[in-house]
């Protein structure tokens, strides 16, 4: 067997799929992935260059028996909690106390890997408070999680820079905004897949509060700005991944709706829910410092992402 120089962490889900297939393709050795499920009928499963294991990486030791590890990088997609963002969060000390033994595991699993650098893909809309656009939320903001899903991103962020300072292993935190796109996995979750599926099946679309404002990076964008990013030394350790732009749930309802309706599918009228307590409704992400570093930019924007989505379903 090639050696290992790769392993992906939640390889068959929405990000971990494309970034598995994309990995596969490269010729720089072996991939390994490991998910709670084994692979998806989405990824490209007889590529040589792809293999999996099953392993829940926060409640089971992983078994590495046969398999030769070359320091890896290790992209660590997967995460312990669901997103739910109807409920406020409960207590720091709560969360962590009450998921204790699922981080002592994943840290031991990391330890097993012995990676060469951890690339963790954290959350920005769930970390960062309400901002504007003039002010966009930076690396240096303030963080304001009001979910248990972003308290969690808080923990695991502060439990992997611990780690790796000790084990002088590079971290990359990458602060991803809100990401959408077909994915290999053909899972589909998000505001964006919500209005087409509804359309598809004649239903009344929801909407949690019309004047929400979330930043929109399309699925392409990220996998390739993360492959990036694993084959550079960059300066510091945490960034933000989005594309700088917002946008409000109406405006990105409004877009899907003419887009449908070139290929006569007819979206109905939304029913607005209200904001949820689990989220902010001003969400605007700087990713100017990763920018700059590497003169990244975006391949897709709002308009052709969309439109992108629903050619591909038709």
């Amino acid at each position: 067997m090639e050696e290992v120089n790769n392993v992906i962490i939640g390889h068959t889900g929405y990000i971990g799929s494309l970034l598995s297939y994309k990995l596969s393709q490269r010729d720089n050795g072996l991939t390994l992935g490991i998910s709670r499920n084994t692979i998806s009928s989405g990824i490209q499963s007889k590529n040589l260059n792809l293999f999996e294991f099953s392993c829940d990486i926060f409640k089971n030791e992983i078994d590495l028996k046969n398999i030769q590890l070359k320091n890896p990088i290790v992209y660590l997609n997967a995460h312990n909690f669901q997103p739910n963002f109807l409920n406020k969060k409960e207590s720091l000390s709560k969360i962590y106390l009450s998921n204790i033994d699922c981080y002592k595991i994943l840290i031991k699993n990391l330890k097993k890997l012995s990676p060469q650098k951890i690339i963790f893909l954290s959350s920005s809309g769930s970390l960062y408070g309400n901002t504007n656009k003039n002010n966009p939320s930076n690396e240096n903001s303030i963080l304001n999680p009001v979910s248990n899903y972003g308290m969690s991103k808080f923990i695991l962020e502060n439990l992997l820079n611990n780690f790796t300072k000790e084990c002088f292993i590079p971290l990359t935190i990458c602060r991803v905004s809100t990401i959408y796109g077909n994915s290999p996995s053909k899972k589909k979750f998000g505001f964006i897949n919500h209005l087409i599926s509804c359309a598809q099946t004649n239903k009344v679309p929801f909407i949690y509060g019309e004047n929400t404002y979330r930043d929109y990076l399309h699925l392409e964008d990220l996998v390739e700005i993360i492959i990036n990013i694993s084959d550079m030394d960059l300066k510091d350790e945490i960034y933000n991944i989005s594309s700088g732009c917002s946008y409000s749930c109406l405006q990105i309802y409004e877009i899907v709706k003419q887009n449908l309706k070139i290929y006569g599918n007819k979206l109905r009228n939304y029913e607005d829910k209200g904001l949820r307590l689990g989220e902010n409704d001003k969400i605007f992400i700087s990713s100017m410092k990763l920018r700059n570093e590497i003169k990244w930019i975006p391949k897709f924007n709002i308009e052709e992402g969309i439109k992108k989505i629903i050619m591909e379903i038709n």
